[in-house]
């Protein structure tokens, strides 16, 4: 609960100092982020196995998922895999250059050993959170509500002392948070399992020294003979993106997600 409270702080924090922000820095905020992402990967030599950030519209999936898991709305079960289906062939193609997206099986796609890091938006522009995962696990299109926080036992026990007011509350909250992110930047790392590596770290940029105020840059050895590695190796970059655009002043509401 400490290490919670602590990111509770911090998330005020930054939205304190997004709050301080005019309405047309927030409205270039999100550009402005692609532009530091493209500097950070061309400055850390990043440019041959990173892909330049590609924009994703969460928006029609938010409403979806609202409709199936708030509304009940059995008819949108199919509708929000054919949705989930598209971004992810939209991501196979984009971020890792696979031209024939749309005629490949779908278990050829969510590959364990494709990894890619995220940036999410909220509607207004300010960083949600800078993540990393693969194709398979997806974390980047999982989406829970709040009836579906914790174990079964909790949610049977919450539905039995749900009232219709309260029902009708959690519902609200549900939507809300559902609708919270709106978009993201995706950038695929596009190492194979068993490239031949370069024989020299990688020098990643990330946070500022907080005396001399230049780039810390940190040497990351980039590993592919097993996929744990590869695994590492994008953990590594998530961190340094997430410190790097702090250090440029991008708010980042889950300061301490990367």
């Amino acid at each position: 609960m400490i290490k919670f409270t602590k990111r509770y702080t911090e998330a005020d924090n930054q939205q304190a100092q997004y709050d301080e922000k005019s309405p047309d820095e927030k409205a270039a905020n999100k550009d402005d982020v692609i532009k530091l992402i493209e500097k950070w990967i061309e400055d850390s030599g990043l440019e041959k196995i990173v892909s330049k950030p590609f924009k994703i519209n969460l928006s029609e999936l938010n409403e979806l998922v609202i409709e199936r898991d708030i509304k009940q709305n059995k008819s949108k079960v199919a509708d929000t895999g054919v949705e989930v289906r598209g971004i992810e062939r939209d991501i196979w193609k984009n971020a890792f250059g696979e031209d024939d997206a749309s005629e490949q099986p779908m278990s050829d796609i969510r590959d364990n050993t494709k990894h890619y890091l995220w940036v999410t938006f909220r509607a207004d522009g300010m960083v949600v959170t800078v993540g990393k995962t693969n194709m398979s696990n997806r974390d980047l299109l999982k989406y829970e509500d709040l009836y579906s926080s914790g174990t079964g036992d909790t949610r049977i026990i919450l539905q039995q002392l749900l009232s219709p007011e309260d029902k009708k509350v959690l519902d609200d909250l549900s939507i809300r948070k559902l609708r919270y992110t709106q978009s993201a930047l995706v950038m695929g790392l596009t190492v194979n399992l068993n490239d031949t590596p370069p024989d020299k770290p990688y020098e990643v940029q990330g946070g500022n020294d907080k005396e001399t105020r230049t780039k810390i840059k940190t040497e990351i050895q980039l590993k592919t003979e097993k996929n744990k590695l590869l695994g590492a190796f994008a953990i590594a970059l998530e961190h340094q993106l997430g410190e790097y655009l702090i250090g440029e002043g991008i708010n980042i509401l889950n300061r301490y997600s990367h």
